[in-house]
């Protein structure tokens, strides 16, 4: 990224909501992905929730690579990870090999999915989430509400804070 702050702005959130991407709650904004910047981008790594795996989709396809690149560059990144994701229209269908051979040097696609996918499937990446929240998650993070599922989607919000 240009900056070590891992939001973009250029994604328009729904008019219910102000807030930037990177600190929206998935229990409002149910489909996300999770990026992770080079050292040489700053290193930063953050959640990005939204409403739909369209608008994952779209943000991955037009928007982050605005965050690593400008001008000509941006395009160039852009026509990449269009191309990279091609036609897919389901998160479940996007090859994050492919995505991520066209973002080298700039950042990696760690996860894409569901706040349920995150919380019940069997990735490496969800497992070691999985086992973090239920191995390191203490205080006002565990039990403070009625919902396990609440609890977790807490725990995310803050995950790489």
């Amino acid at each position: 990224m240009k900056t070590n702050q891992p939001s973009a702005a250029t994604t328009q959130p729904p008019a219910t909501s102000s807030l930037a991407i990177d600190q929206r709650s998935p229990l409002e904004f149910p489909f996300g992905c999770f990026v992770a910047d080079t050292p040489g981008h700053g290193g930063a790594q953050t959640f990005l929730w939204f409403p739909s795996e369209v608008d994952v989709l779209a943000y991955l396809r037009t928007d982050l690579a605005s965050l690593y690149e400008d001008g000509k560059e941006a395009t160039e990144l852009s026509n990449a990870l269009a191309e990279a994701i091609g036609g897919c229209e389901h998160l479940a269908g996007l090859d994050l090999g492919r995505v991520n051979f066209a973002l080298i040097g700039a950042c990696e696609v760690r996860w894409v999915g569901s706040l349920d996918t995150l919380r019940l499937g069997d990735t490496p990446f969800e497992r070691e989430i999985q086992w973090d929240f239920n191995e390191n998650v203490f205080g006002d993070e565990r039990g403070h509400t009625d919902s396990d599922l609440v609890d977790f989607a807490h725990h995310l919000e803050h995950y790489t804070q």
